[in-house]
């Protein structure tokens, strides 16, 4: 009789990729020496294989297919009395036979506490022949049921691995697969992997997976390594999934990859109803917002969120979530709103506004389960950027700078905050500039004359004040007030103003630490520095503006000492 042996757990992937590099299959062969059915399983560096051993059995083997492989070693546990190891390459030739002198044995008698059978730790075989090899341990009929272990550790530049984002999915939800393959760290283009979802009892499917960037196909970015494929679940348990790729060389030889891993796939807990969206009117019939109602039910009690992304023509996004709490298992219904001003500042033009994703989630132990993902939810009316309402005040939800140069360094930092009004006017306008420690480098109370529409109000900080400041900036405390209009915001990030302080124009040259004098301190800025490249523009741990930090720069800082007070300002 045979008997299938089978891997001694799921090996569940938890993790993003795990690497495979060498294509397993392994079968049990009970008393009689009878020949089982290979198996192709789950791969890694390393791979764990068992087989179960039954009462009376004399012998286990292993298949262990071998593909382009600069070197493989075993590590084996067989808990029966007086088993040996034979290993065959794939031409019949005996590499390690029973007693072989490389082989490091140990008893198992000799542990504590006492264990029956014998550990094995092969040497490394060293650019291994492509084929079958055979692995098989031979022994006295064993005395009791059992099984056999087996860790494969093996070497090779070209391995492939599967890319999950879990390893528990919903039924009806859209799971992405991937399989990566890298050479030496590196990407491998030009492949056509497959991966085959199994199921006992149910068909296989088998799906082409490409590395082409594009969402149909489930692939974040093209020319990465991941191959990508999804696929939707329709019923509850347990599949396998095998990824395999065949792979060119440059030396001619064809190496085969495989990796598997197994995930859950559960019912489903919310069931979709509708969508539905409203464009809620203003003042003149302006649009006001947009709002976009679900309806469903969830079959558990718990905390839940719609998450909806507003997507303009462009592919600009908003993302808003709403929260909802089930006591018990309903209804469950929400609204989420996008408002006129967070659609004119952050998407900053008009047309037809999509909702894509729709996501459901599910909080379970503060984790959270995607529930449903809906792709092209829903699409509001063409709406135009002139017909959406107007708060009286905008603030824009970012800022910008410029760096004019003085010199070779940054001379100072000219921020610009859009606010967009509705009334022309006198306006007051406040705001500080903090770096990225939250220190304040320059506080403004500015009145501007505003026009209607989008305004620039802009202030500066000069290099004095940035000394010891590094980006990026922010503006902060932002109130604008006219008559009985007011609009405020407590931070506008400010992009692309990750600037350094030695990038600023020196107050007092070689002054590195801002503390008005020229010593040791500033020497020992140099040094910790020494070697790193000099920022663009400028960098005043350059002193001498040789395009290097060096030795020179900290003799040049002890030819400059000077006390506070006593240093020539620039």
């Amino acid at each position: 009789m045979s008997k299938q042996s089978k891997p001694l757990s799921r090996g569940r992937i938890a993790v993003a990729v795990a690497l495979s590099c060498l294509p397993l299959a392994f079968h049990a062969t009970p008393a009689l020496a009878q020949t089982g059915k290979s198996a192709q399983i789950n791969v890694g560096a390393p791979v764990t294989l068992g087989a179960t051993i039954v009462s009376g059995q004399t012998s286990v083997q292993f298949t262990l297919p071998v593909s382009a492989l600069d070197g493989f070693r075993l590590q084996a546990t067989v808990p029966v009395p007086d088993v040996t190891l034979t290993l065959i390459d794939p031409s019949g030739t005996p590499r390690l036979l029973p007693g072989d002198a490389g082989v490091a044995l140990l008893e198992g008698s000799t542990l504590s506490p006492p264990l029956p059978g014998r550990q094995f730790l092969t040497p490394e075989i060293t650019n291994p022949a492509d084929g079958d090899w055979t692995l098989r341990f031979d022994f006295p009929a064993s005395p009791h049921a059992t099984a056999a272990v087996v860790t494969v550790l093996s070497r090779t530049p070209v391995q492939v691995g599967l890319a999950l984002t879990g390893q528990v999915f919903r039924v009806g939800q859209p799971v992405p697969l991937g399989l990566l393959a890298v050479n030496n760290g590196q990407p491998i283009g030009g492949l056509s992997p497959t991966l085959t979802i199994s199921k006992p009892g149910s068909p296989t499917t088998v799906l082409q997976a490409v590395d082409s960037g594009q969402a149909t196909d489930f692939d974040g970015k093209a020319g990465d390594g991941i191959y990508s494929k999804g696929t939707t679940f329709t019923e509850p348990g347990n599949y396998q999934v095998l990824g395999e790729a065949s792979i060119l060389l440059p030396g001619g030889q064809l190496a085969r990859r495989s990796a598997q891993a197994s995930i859950d796939i559960v019912p489903a807990n919310y069931t979709f109803g509708s969508i539905s969206g409203v464009i809620n009117r203003g003042t003149a019939n302006c649009v006001a917002s947009l709002d976009v109602n679900t309806a469903g039910s969830a079959s558990l009690a718990g905390d839940y969120a719609t998450v909806a992304t507003l997507r303009s023509p462009s592919g600009k996004t908003v993302v808003k979530r709403t929260g909802a709490t089930l006591t018990a298992p309903g209804a469950l219904n929400t609204s989420t709103r996008f408002t006129a001003a967070e659609i004119r500042t952050q998407l900053a033009e008009g047309g037809v506004f999509t909702v894509d994703p729709l996501d459901v989630l599910n909080f379970i132990s503060g984790q959270p389960w995607l529930e449903l993902r809906k792709a092209s939810a829903y699409s509001f009316p063409s709406i135009a950027l002139s017909q959406l309402c107007a708060d009286p005040i905008e603030i824009n939800a970012s800022a910008t700078v410029a760096a004019p140069l003085r010199g070779k360094f940054i001379g100072q930092l000219d921020f610009t905050l859009p606010i967009r009004v509705t009334t022309a006017g006198a306006y007051q306008v406040s705001f500080k500039v903090i770096d990225n420690k939250g220190v304040e480098v320059g506080q403004f109370g500015l009145s501007p004359n505003l026009a209607v529409g989008s305004n620039n109000v802009s202030a500066s900080v000069l290099a004095n004040r940035l000394q010891s400041s590094d980006g990026p900036f922010t503006i902060d405390s932002v109130l604008v007030v006219s008559g009985g209009r007011s609009a405020q915001a407590s931070r506008v990030p400010v992009t692309a103003s990750d600037f350094s302080r030695w990038q600023f124009f020196p107050t007092i040259t070689s002054d590195l630490n801002g503390d008005g004098a020229v010593g040791a301190a500033d020497r020992d800025i140099v040094l910790q520095s020494r070697g790193q490249v000099p920022r663009i523009p400028g960098d005043r741990r350059d002193i001498n503006g040789d395009g290097k930090i060096d030795l020179l720069d900290a003799r040049e800082i002890v030819n400059r000492q000077c006390s506070a007070g006593a240093c020539p300002k620039n």
